[in-house]
């Protein structure tokens, strides 16, 4: 089973505003849903997990379950550091 990880938990304090980067949207969809978009028409691709702050958990799951993917997509909270968000999101795969 091949799982697509995106790590997406960083503030986007380099790209500035208020609204982090994943949030805002180009060309009318928020950046976080093109990036899922793409591994969903995947056929490589069985499932997906996207990694957010805590504060954006439930925000992504609502883009998320308004889309209609097709293949399991899971939410799961980032950490302090890249490296930590990453950590999450492998520790969150099925060993099976």
């Amino acid at each position: 089973m091949n799982v697509a990880v995106i790590v997406a938990a960083g503030s986007g304090v380099r790209f500035g505003g208020d609204v982090p980067k994943i949030l805002l949207e180009l060309k009318g969809v928020p950046v976080i849903i093109h990036s899922i978009r793409r591994f969903a028409e995947c056929a490589d691709i069985d499932s997906i997990v996207v990694v957010v702050s805590r504060e954006h958990i439930e925000t992504v799951r609502g883009m998320i379950s308004r889309e209609g993917l097709g293949k399991p997509v899971a939410v799961v909270e980032g950490g302090e550091t890249r490296n930590a968000s990453v950590r999450s999101g492998i520790k969150s795969l099925d060993p099976s």
